[in-house]
């Protein structure tokens, strides 16, 4: 029997990658030790605002 998927999903407004583990000069360190320890995406772009269209799309499909 395949294990469970967990997947956690992190929508933060005007985020973008000001995040250390993306090389940004900001103290991140759990989000850091997070993505050392899971999936890191690097080639990434969302289609529309990171708000509630985006969000909506997310949950629905």
């Amino acid at each position: 029997m395949p294990r469970p998927l967990n997947l956690l999903y992190f929508v933060c407004h005007d985020l973008g990658r000001e995040l250390g583990c993306y090389g940004a000069s900001v103290a991140t360190p759990n989000l850091d030790r997070f993505a050392s320890r899971g999936a890191l995406f690097s080639q990434v772009f969302c289609a529309s605002p990171a708000c509630s269209p985006s969000r909506g799309c997310a949950m629905t499909g």
